[in-house]
């Protein structure tokens, strides 16, 4: 292998992540824009901005434990609703507690999602076959209208933040489910990669 050789493929290795990097840093930026242009078309209509600073109590969150089995499968997450969205930005939050084994369905989001990992491990798979793994302090950018599925691996707990986009009021399209071998074999599938 001469020289010259090496310095191409590393080049283009670096290349490759550039683009990669970039391509993320557009997709967060029109996300941002899309808010903004929401923002002010709200604003143009009339609807009154919040006007103070409110600090939500961690106790007074409103906590759902018994989430329906048509979105989730093998068993039922913890999720607690941080925020919704308001006239003035388009976006809700939840922090979702995946006990092992549970999922959602697929699913897609009309103006995309952000899910930032908070503790264990969180599998992610789209419907083109790419199966991900994030881990604490990963954030999953999920573009609109991407079919894919999140949720805990068979040996683990996992938990992220779920930031949703709205657009014309609606932040989600629930698909069908998993199958459990499917399931399976997808987190065996990415387990084994990262070995």
């Amino acid at each position: 292998m001469t020289l010259k050789f090496v310095i191409k493929f590393k080049a283009s290795i670096m290349n490759a992540k550039i683009l990669k990097i970039l391509s993320l840093a557009t997709m967060a930026w029109t996300l941002n824009l899309s808010a903004q242009e929401s923002i002010a078309k709200n604003i143009d209509k009339g609807e009154k901005m919040q006007e103070k600073q409110v600090l939500a109590k961690k106790e007074n969150l409103a906590v759902y434990d018994k989430v329906s089995d048509k979105i989730f499968a093998g068993g039922l997450p913890k999720v607690t609703l941080l925020f919704a969205a308001t006239p003035y930005a388009n976006a809700g939050a939840a922090l979702v507690h995946f006990p092992r084994g549970v999922r959602t369905a697929w699913h897609t989001h009309p103006a995309g999602q952000n899910l930032i990992v908070t503790q264990g491990k969180i599998y992610t798979g789209t419907a083109d076959g790419i199966i991900q793994i994030a881990r604490p302090g990963d954030v999953v950018l999920c573009p609109p209208g991407v079919k894919h599925w999140h949720g805990a691996g068979l040996r683990e707990d996992g938990e992220h933040i779920a930031v949703t986009f709205e657009k014309h009021g609606k932040n989600v399209t629930w698909l069908e489910h998993l199958s459990e071998d499917e399931y399976k074999s997808l987190v065996e599938k990415a387990d084994e990669s990262k070995k």
